[in-house]
Order: C-alpha cells, then structure tokens, then sequence
C-alpha cells in the first residue's frame, strides 16, 4: 500500500531571519556606499555586486528549500542542492532538544532533534512541528529509542 510522502519544512529562528535581513541590508548599503566611493562608475562595482548576490542567493535558496520529507521506505532531507536519504530501518535513535551540534546539520533553527542511524552516523534537523514529525517517524519504525 502506498502511503503519500508528508513533507516538515524546517522551523526558521528568529536568528537566522535577523542575518539574513542584516546581511542583504549590508549588501545594499555596500553597493550604494562602493557606487558613490567609484564616481558612479559601474564597471568598478559589479564585481562585488555579482558576489554579495550569488551569496545572497544561495542563503536565501537554503532559507526556502530545507525540508524532510517521510517516504513510504525512507526519511529524505533537503536543503537547496544538499540532500540526505536515511532508511527507517537504520535509524536507531532520536535526541530532542539539542542546541550545539558539530555533525550533518541540515537545519535552519539551533534548537532541534538529531538523528542517529547506521552505526554512528548523526543528523541535525529542525523540523517545524517536532512532536508530529517525531511521531511519525515512530510509526515508520516502533524500534527507533527516544531520549
């Protein structure tokens, strides 16, 4: 029987909406500020224009695309071209409330849940609705411990 796929976009702090404000306001007063220090000359300042908005662009891409999705067979992770596919049958435990983390962290929030599987292997996530993501990924695998 095929269960649809349910989709958790990943919970955004307030942190990471106050950088990526900061960071475009900062990329548009260095633009105007390098526009007026160059006479208006163009030429001059689209170099650092082209690199603030490439590097504006992946941030903001990361900000909407970071997702888990629950396969009928696996958890699939996605945060713009960085993708994570992890079996329920290896998953053996779950971690709730963690803040510092130095391992595969697919996550926009510092407060989230990691995922243990497959002999050692650590995943970082945060999903928008973690007691429901939590119980569902239960219900994939009644094996999976919960600390």
């Amino acid at each position: 029987m095929f269960i649809a796929p349910k989709i958790y976009p990943s919970r955004k702090d307030w942190v990471i909406k106050l950088v990526l404000m900061i960071l475009i306001l900062l990329d548009i007063l260095g633009s105007v500020y390098l526009y007026i220090a160059f006479n208006g000359k163009m030429s001059d300042v689209l170099p650092f224009t082209t690199a603030i908005t490439v590097t504006d662009s992946l941030v903001i891409a990361i900000y909407f695309t970071t997702r888990y999705t629950l396969n009928e067979d696996e958890l699939f992770c996605k945060s713009f071209i960085f993708t994570k596919r992890i079996s329920y049958e290896n998953i053996q435990r779950i971690e709730q409330n963690r803040k510092i983390f130095a391992g595969l962290k697919l996550s926009l929030a510092s407060k989230g849940i990691v995922i243990y599987y497959s002999n050692g292997f650590e995943l970082f996530i945060t999903p928008e609705n973690e007691e429901e993501f939590i119980e569902d990924l239960r219900f994939k695998n009644q094996s999976i411990e919960i600390k």
